[in-house]
Formats: C-alpha cells, structure tokens, sequence
C-alpha cells in the first residue's frame, strides 16, 4: 500500500479513512448492510464494472444486498490526494482463495458533508 503526499495539506487521517473505506466494502457483511452502503456510496454513486455494466447507487445497493459475494482481498493499494476533497484509490482485486489478480479498479472518492464516500468506481478485468 502506498499513499503520495498531499499537497492539498489535507490529514494522513483522511487517506487512512479511505483505505478503510475500501476494505470495508470489501466485506460482505458491509455489502449485506443498507446502512453501511449508504454512508459508503455518495448519493451520485456510479460504477462501470468489470462487465461494462453501468450502475448507479440504489441499483448497486440492490444488487450487493441480494448477493454480497464472498469477498475478496485487496492488491497493492494506493491512494492519492486529486484535489481538495478528492482522493483516488487504485488496487487490484483477487477473490478469496484465488492465486491471480482477477482485476483493476479505481475509485474516486469525494469529501461529503463530514463523510469520506465513493462517487465513481470502475472495474476492469485482467486478461
């Protein structure tokens, strides 16, 4: 996991959040959880995922609440500080108990009244 300085002079706190942010969504109890989605996906979420689906929030919280999967872990973590309330997470994503990296993905998460949330994400798949 690496982290790039900020420039922004935001806190290493709010990086830190992020990261959590990320592993949290990839528990399944906090994919089975309407709450937790909630304050974790701004209310202009989108997602292209790793299909080339397009999502938006409510279809993404449907679809996560009726199967949460079995989680995966996270690869090489990296966030970066955009702009002002603007930081980009990039990793790749290995299903539990697989050997290879099954895919890349990026977020971009915004600074929303007091929360950390992801307003875009995009899965790709590695061939």
């Amino acid at each position: 996991m690496s982290a790039v300085p900020d420039p922004f002079h935001h806190s290493h706190q709010d990086l830190d959040l992020v990261i959590d942010g990320e592993h949290r969504l990839a528990d399944p109890a906090v994919r089975a959880d309407r709450e937790e989605l909630m304050q974790l996906l701004h209310q202009d979420f989108e997602e292209v995922g790793r299909t080339g689906c397009h999502w938006h929030r409510d279809a993404m919280i449907d679809v996560l609440l009726e199967d949460p999967g079995e989680g995966y872990d996270l690869l090489d973590l990296h966030v970066e500080f955009l702009g002002p309330g603007i930081i980009l997470a990039t990793y790749g994503v290995r299903e539990l108990g697989g050997e290879h990296t099954a895919s890349r993905h990026s977020s971009i998460w915004v600074h929303d009244q007091g929360l950390w949330q992801v307003r875009y994400h995009q899965g790709t798949p590695v061939t």
